[in-house]
């Protein structure tokens, strides 16, 4: 989990110090996306490596900050940068005003 977390840890760091993002998943050079999903696929051979459900309870209990990282990460209002797109501030059309 240690190294999954740091690869989310400097994804996240593109994503808020150096204004970039995941974009399309066909952009396979794309650094954010690549940091992602190296993080993905270390817990992915991590689990694999064991022959129960065990890693998954523990990858549920971990003390490293897996989720917390990915909840920085994730999309949640349009103030604040995540992976898939840079901070910016939503319009809706119907309503015509931001949305926050």
């Amino acid at each position: 989990a240690g190294t999954a977390v740091a690869m989310l840890c400097l994804a996240l760091d593109m994503v808020r110090n150096r204004g970039l993002y995941q974009g399309s998943l066909q952009d396979r050079n794309n650094l954010v996306y690549s940091l992602i999903s190296t993080a993905q696929d270390a817990i992915t051979s991590w689990i694999a490596s064991k022959s129960n459900w065990s890693p998954l309870f523990d990858l549920l209990t971990s003390a490293w900050p897996v989720w917390e990282v990915l909840s920085e990460l994730a999309c949640v209002d349009s103030d604040r940068a995540c992976a898939t797109r840079s901070a910016l501030r939503c319009f809706n059309a119907v309503e015509r005003r931001t949305v926050s």
